[in-house]
């Protein structure tokens, strides 16, 4: 399943992008600016730079909350402690795919 996405890293930094969620991990590919203003099949086919992977064994927590604006956001906490909160264009589609994965 894929979505495009905010995604608001430990260290604080925030990256634009697309995601792509399998039953085994969490693959983020950050988006070039320039490909925002692409159009159709052009936008599609520049999916950008990987930029984060996440093996879905390595989650120990995800829970649906707010985000500073009170944006619907899913927070993933990983084995080492780090939490990435992730802010979906489709939240209604994408949060419950992650919890059902999670649980």
């Amino acid at each position: 399943m894929d979505d495009r996405v905010i995604i608001h890293f430990p260290d604080g930094h925030t990256e634009a992008g697309d995601i792509f969620i399998s039953p085994t991990e969490i693959v983020f590919y950050k988006r070039n600016p320039m490909a925002v203003h692409m159009k159709g099949i052009a936008s599609v086919l520049h999916r950008g730079q990987e930029s984060l992977r996440l093996n879905i064994s390595g989650i120990v927590r995800g829970q649906k909350g707010k985000y500073k604006v009170g944006s619907d956001a899913y927070f993933i906490t990983m084995r080492s402690g780090t939490t990435f909160v992730l802010c979906f264009y489709t939240p209604r589609r994408m949060i419950p795919y992650l919890d059902s994965l999670l649980r």
